[in-house]
């Protein structure tokens, strides 16, 4: 009885042996998963892969995919994040978010954060997009005021083969400073929309608490609050293990913040554009690691994805090669050490960008936030592609007329933050003199305007009427959170976005050619010493 016994196990284990065999043979024509079979060999490990304020930086995209496959061949489980500021920027304005939400329908995200410049085109055709791309969207403080609301899932809890690993989601908290105001507000002109602003600690524990009440061993939160808040934020919470963090453009492989309890709290960013991809990995044991993959070390491209940033590339190269203009200028927002001070100072493109808002509105003076420019414009040949680098955004074009008074207290608030604050103004028939020591609202010594046009400035009066060139975010929409008080808008004779502005003003003001004086500033932004 016991041989024969052993003479079945043995018949059994040869039988086995042989369909692993045939289906190891046939492997390669039926491409069916051996692993399947005999057992999923890979690591069992969580592994993250994460992208920030990618702005439109297409080309990145297959290489992520192509890298978050490749990852999937080791490890059993991988997740793909996008932490905001995606579909917006670059040349991909001119599809108002379509091309970049197709081609990461194609990668394939599992959870996605909105930023702020996910709103640039309303938030309207945000929700729209979203719901396409098949993702899921998380964030904890993104509320509708009426009801109290969450617009997303703040939070969700996975597991994987037993590492429960919640997730949850936080935008900028003080939105309203950072988008256009209309894009908040009701016809009334109220709030439609709550981000929590100084109560953002409170809502985030609130979402931690819950996904580790159900059951989340590792807590990561999905930011795009910036590493400038971010400490302050994480110094008010506890719970969470690891944070991606986007919005302030940070290129960070790893480093520790404290939590209230004192405990460190790992956080990483990518930087911006693509140039990295971010790797977090948490192990069966519970083990957070962090690393930045450099883009361009990366051999693996997805053809699926390729396919379609192929196609949308192909359209941009169609409608945007054409040389329209010459520039003898470099037009930089940088100083002579290369320091970026578009947000700082003035600098050669503010100038240009201001002027032409001036001179295509007709307007006594024109302004451009530095926050709205995105590049600079380098000497030789211009496209419309580099004119379009810089006002990505495809803002509308305005006049106002407001009274001196109000146009000082704009300026007031421009000026407050003179610390990398994307409302800093550039100026075109103004000239400004500017106490960065001063408290805030008493910073602006001397408001100086060319009325006439003719290059003669005179001190601003405090009731007189101006009037003033620029985009709709600007001067209507309550950029930045400043707003022109009792500002009337005046009428264009043409509708126009802020790119093509700069056409209208390359191919036609200037005829087509920047003069080298341009390259220069002329002292229209002064300090006191």
């Amino acid at each position: 009885m016991g041989k024969n016994f052993i003479n079945v196990r043995r018949f059994v284990i040869m039988i086995l042996m042989a369909v692993v065999i045939a289906v190891t043979g046939c492997h390669k024509d039926t491409d069916t998963p051996i692993e399947k079979l005999v057992g999923d060999k890979r690591m069992d490990e969580v592994v993250i892969l994460f992208e920030n304020d990618v702005h439109g930086a297409i080309d990145g995209y297959p290489i992520f995919a192509g890298y978050r496959d490749a990852v999937a061949d080791t490890f059993k489980y991988v997740v793909t994040v996008s932490c905001g500021d995606c579909i917006s920027g670059n040349l991909t304005a001119l599809y108002q978010g379509q091309s970049v939400i197709d081609i990461m329908k194609s990668v394939g995200y599992d959870y996605l954060v909105p930023g702020n410049h996910d709103f640039d085109f309303s938030m309207d055709t945000f929700l729209n997009l979203l719901d396409e791309t098949q993702v899921q969207p998380l964030c904890c403080n993104f509320n509708d005021r009426a009801t109290g609301k969450p617009l997303f899932k703040e939070y969700e809890v996975k597991d994987y083969g037993g590492i429960k690993v919640g997730y949850v989601g936080i935008t900028y908290p003080y939105m309203e400073t950072v988008v256009s105001t209309s894009t908040l507000i009701d016809e009334n002109g109220n709030y439609i929309y709550d981000f929590g602003g100084g109560n953002v600690a409170g809502m985030i524990q609130n979402a931690v608490d819950a996904a580790r009440a159900e059951g989340a061993q590792t807590v990561v939160l999905l930011s795009h609050i910036g590493n400038d808040l971010l400490p302050e934020v994480i110094s008010k919470t506890s719970g969470i293990d690891v944070v991606l963090d986007a919005h302030k453009h940070t290129t960070e492989p790893g480093a520790y913040i404290k939590d209230k309890d004192g405990s460190d709290v790992l956080w990483t960013s990518t930087g911006t554009q693509m140039e990295n991809i971010g790797r977090v990995s948490i192990t069966r044991d519970g083990k957070v690691q962090s690393s930045l993959i450099a883009t361009g070390s990366v051999s693996q491209k997805s053809g699926t994805v390729g396919n379609v940033v192929d196609r949308y590339n192909q359209d941009i190269e169609r409608r945007t090669k054409e040389v329209i203009g010459h520039s003898d200028a470099y037009l930089t927002e940088n100083d002579t050490n290369g320091k970026y001070i578009a947000r700082l100072e003035e600098c050669p493109i503010g100038n240009f960008c201001a002027d032409a808002f001036r001179a295509v509105t007709g307007a006594q003076i024109g302004i451009v936030n530095a926050g709205g420019m995105r590049t600079e414009i380098k000497a030789g040949d211009i496209t419309y592609a580099s004119l379009l680098a810089v006002f990505p955004f495809l803002n509308e074009v305005c006049m106002i007329k407001v009274s001196g008074q109000s146009l000082k207290n704009a300026l007031e608030m421009s000026y407050a933050h003179i610390d990398d604050f994307g409302g800093f103004y550039q100026i075109s028939g103004m000239k400004v003199l500017i106490d960065s020591t001063a408290t805030e609202g008493n910073r602006v010594k001397s408001v100086k305007v060319d009325v006439a046009g003719n290059g003669t400035f005179v001190d601003i009066a405090d009731n007189e009427k101006y009037t003033i060139g620029g985009s709709s975010y600007v001067l209507l929409e309550g950029g930045n959170g400043i707003i022109f008080e009792n500002a009337d808008r005046l009428p264009l004779d043409d509708y126009l976005t802020d790119d093509q502005l700069l056409l209208h003003y390359v191919t036609k003001t200037l005829a087509g050619h920047i003069p080298e004086s341009a390259g220069k500033v002329d002292g229209r932004i002064s300090f006191v010493e």
